[in-house]
């Protein structure tokens, strides 16, 4: 692959010693993965009758690495809308998010909607805004939402600033970026990083947090992600936002992880993955790992039932915001 030179100054600078080990692997086919749609089957059912040769994704319970040989989109089981289809690495931001089964939750650049699938899937009782400033690639989250079946999503296309203030209890803003971690799923982007790179995204991505922090409720959370490694990108975007809104604070991932892994094992069910997962959580924050057969009882919590909410129209959608609202206030 023929990376441009200001790109690999960048990356030598940022890995130092571990540089030639990102090079290398460009010579190794890009990691495939599918995540089980638990709103229509359980991990521990899928599991029974896949036909795939599946490995599980650390950091995310319903996530499997997959062979491209398999040809998974080519199945049934996918059409039924049984799994989606997604990079694994994709899969944190909405692993990651600590969502609670009523929260009120924006996706603000969502299409083609994998992230939407995956929220959705683990609210089991609130309600999720999928929103992309883009109408033509909402069409893909439209029909991906349609394979899922989920009723809890409501599909917007328009610009995040013009939703209310104080409104949601979590975001999502995995924003738009130059690309560099997908040069090598598609080295075709190497030529989109050329005519726009970071001087043109930053700016998109640092407006965005300027519409999405005052929809947040007191006390919620608004996670930022990209498919880049630039720091202009990341690290820059996140002081720009701790900077200019002193109300924001950086969120312990540790916690949020364990958070997110407990309620994910709970919709997801407590399974082989789920449990791979959660042992590298607790890991990670000093938890003895031989403590997972008590902490993963919790799960019993977050067994929630079901509910399906037919959303067609404002009016109805903000009906539903004011309920759920009006629920939580009872509690």
């Amino acid at each position: 692959m023929n990376l441009p030179e200001e790109y690999l100054c960048n990356m030598q600078d940022l890995l130092k010693q571990d540089f030639q080990k990102y090079l290398d692997c460009f010579s190794v086919p890009a990691c495939t993965g599918l995540r089980v749609n638990t709103s229509k089957i359980s991990v521990e059912d899928f599991l029974k009758i896949s036909p795939f040769h599946l490995e599980p994704v650390p950091w995310c319970a319903e996530g499997f690495y997959c062979k491209e040989e398999d040809k998974p989109s080519l199945h049934p089981y996918y059409h039924a809308g049984l799994y989606y289809l997604q990079e694994p690495s994709a899969m944190s931001p909405g692993s990651y998010l600590p969502i609670e089964p009523d929260d009120i939750v924006l996706d603000g650049c969502s299409a083609p909607g994998g992230k939407t699938t995956q929220l959705a899937c683990r609210l089991t009782e609130g309600l999720l805004i999928s929103n992309d400033i883009s109408s033509s690639r909402q069409q893909a989250t439209l029909k991906n939402i349609e394979r899922h079946g989920l009723g809890n999503v409501y599909v917007t296309s328009t610009d995040i600033s013009k939703f209310p203030n104080n409104t949601f209890d979590k975001i999502l803003l995995d924003t738009p970026c130059s690309g560099e971690g997908m040069f090598r799923k598609d080295p075709s982007l190497v030529n989109s990083w050329i005519k726009r790179n970071h001087e043109y995204y930053r700016p998109i991505q640092k407006s965005l947090i300027d519409s999405a922090v005052p929809l947040l409720k007191d006390g919620g959370m608004l996670m930022y992600s990209t498919c880049t490694f630039n720091p202009h990108e990341d690290e820059e975007v996140i002081e720009y936002a701790l900077s200019n809104y002193p109300e924001l604070t950086l969120a312990d991932m540790a916690m949020v992880v364990l958070t997110a892994t407990l309620a994910s094992i709970g919709t997801a069910g407590v399974s082989g993955a789920g449990m791979i997962m959660l042992a590298m959580v607790l890991t990670t924050i000093g938890i003895p790992v031989e403590g997972i057969a008590i902490i993963a009882g919790v799960d019993k919590i977050f067994d929630m039932g079901r509910t399906t909410l037919n959303i067609t129209g404002d009016a109805t959608c903000a009906l539903w915001v004011s309920r759920l609202e009006a629920k939580k206030a009872a509690k």
